[in-house]
């Protein structure tokens, strides 16, 4: 099985390690750790270096070694393991949620998330979003979902930046979708304009939780 790097990139065959070369503005290098985890259709690979234009998708349990350099990182998916855990108090808390509740818990250190439980939508009903202040890290405890990402560069603003919430919504576009089922988790970065909560075939409860990650260590 080949893996598919986003936004229209070449397929490369599987690896231990992969070093690739991509012709952008600023001749951008991008690090690619090719581990066992399966690579959904039309989905970005499991692990990823980011280096600004890529979102990185993959198993809770199975981050990269190098996206837990960061102390920040390393807080979340300790916590989003937990919430993943059957009978674990942060997993039963989750799944106790009524569709439409959101609750935000705070986990030190600036990180904070946002546990919520909704029925998914059809994509028409929903829009591209992007952050300035925190890096997304999306990870369904219960359920599936499918989430559309595309970089933001060039794409028409709908709402313009609000700082408070720190968002920005688009109109319009097209991106690469991810299956995100429980277990999973999908990171995005400032220029990755994401629309989660699609559904795939049809209307369904999804319980997940969104950790929050400054963009810069405070």
């Amino acid at each position: 099985m080949g893996i598919k790097i986003q936004y229209g990139f070449s397929e490369l065959p599987p690896s231990s390690l992969l070093l690739v070369f991509i012709a952008l503005s600023d001749l951008l290098y991008i690090i690619i750790s090719v581990g066992s985890l399966p690579v959904n259709n039309k989905a970005i690979l499991s692990e990823v270096i980011y280096t600004h234009i890529m979102a990185i998708f993959g198993e809770i349990n199975l981050p990269s070694v190098e996206l837990l350099e960061r102390e920040e990182f390393r807080r979340a998916f300790d916590y989003l393991k937990k919430c993943i855990t059957p009978g674990s108090p942060e997993n039963l808390h989750i799944l106790e949620f009524n569709e439409g509740e959101v609750h935000r818990v705070e986990l030190g250190n600036h990180l904070f998330a946002m546990e919520q439980c909704y029925l998914t939508q059809e994509v028409g009903g929903k829009r591209f979003e992007s952050h300035e202040k925190y890096i997304d890290i999306q990870a369904v405890v219960q359920g599936e979902e499918l989430i559309e990402v595309t970089p933001v560069d060039g794409m028409d603003i709908d709402v313009e930046y609000d700082e408070e919430n720190d968002i920005t919504w688009y109109r319009g576009g097209e991106g690469e979708m991810l299956t995100v089922s429980s277990g999973k988790f999908a990171l995005f970065y400032p220029n990755d304009g994401h629309k989660p909560g699609l559904m795939s075939g049809s209307p369904a409860r999804v319980y997940k939780t969104v950790v929050k990650v400054p963009v810069t260590t405070k």
